[in-house]
């Protein structure tokens, strides 16, 4: 690490192997870089919310991802109560499809999503490469559990939504010992990977959704008129991103 910092400024992140000499009693051995990715040298300055805001669309407290994001039009949502892994292919094709509009038309858009973005595995969430979201201003993962089931979205005085059907169903059926399995076996954001290098080496905002603990505006899952797990909502304003990592608040307001 000294030697590559040395002839490096920047930050970076590297994957490695260390071969052990298994005939040498010192067990030395060859330390191979296997990768290594150069990250931008990020400015965490201190945020100002605005002290007026007319509306808020999302407020989390998991993100990573530094600063503000202005002039968002859109918003590329798969739901987490229509999305099945059976939807794969068609969903994963369409938001390439969409990012590439987007990039036509510069417009900067947030996406949010069930499990983990760009997984392999399609139970845990959609696969897609970097390039298939790089015109996101933000991505948040939305929870949801190892069966595909959404996580609820909180109920409040302002904001419909409440424990869903196939949740309460799901209780009855297993009861306490039942739920407690599915918080054991409950998908939370990415944990690595090069999806999240890539992330992260463009700044870009991204968080976790935890619904029954931060504030989301159900607007997202009510569709344009389609029966599709994807679909795109225009913000009646322009709409803009807040995002204090070293404080862990993130807001999506006019």
């Amino acid at each position: 690490m000294e030697t590559i910092s040395s002839k490096i400024s920047t930050h970076f992140q590297i994957e490695f192997v260390f071969n052990i000499d298994s005939d040498n009693s010192n067990e030395s051995g060859v330390f191979h870089v296997v990768q290594l990715t150069q990250l931008p040298e990020l400015k965490f300055e201190k945020i100002q919310f605005p002290l007026e805001v007319e509306h808020t669309y999302l407020k989390i407290s998991s993100l990573q991802g530094h600063g503000a994001r202005k002039n968002i039009n859109s918003a590329i949502v798969v739901s987490p109560f229509i999305y099945t892994k059976e939807a794969h292919d068609f969903v994963s094709e369409k938001i390439s499809n969409l990012n590439r509009q987007m990039k036509e038309k510069r417009g900067n858009y947030i996406i949010i999503i069930p499990g983990r973005l760009g997984s392999k595995n399609r139970n845990w969430g959609i696969q897609i490469d970097y390039r298939d979201v790089d015109n996101a201003a933000a991505i948040f993962e939305y929870g949801v559990d190892i069966a595909g089931r959404p996580e609820p979205v909180h109920e409040t005085e302002n904001l419909t939504g409440g424990i869903y059907g196939s949740h309460f169903l799901y209780m009855i059926q297993g009861g306490h010992d039942e739920e407690q399995k599915k918080l054991q076996t409950r998908m939370y954001g990415t944990q690595g990977t090069h999806f999240l290098t890539n992330i992260m080496s463009n700044n870009v905002i991204y968080g976790y959704i935890a619904p029954t603990q931060n504030e989301i505006d159900p607007w997202f899952f009510s569709p344009p008129d389609t029966d599709e797990p994807i679909y795109v909502l225009e913000f009646p304003k322009k709409t803009s991103i807040y995002a204090d990592s070293i404080n862990q608040n993130c807001l999506v307001i006019t």
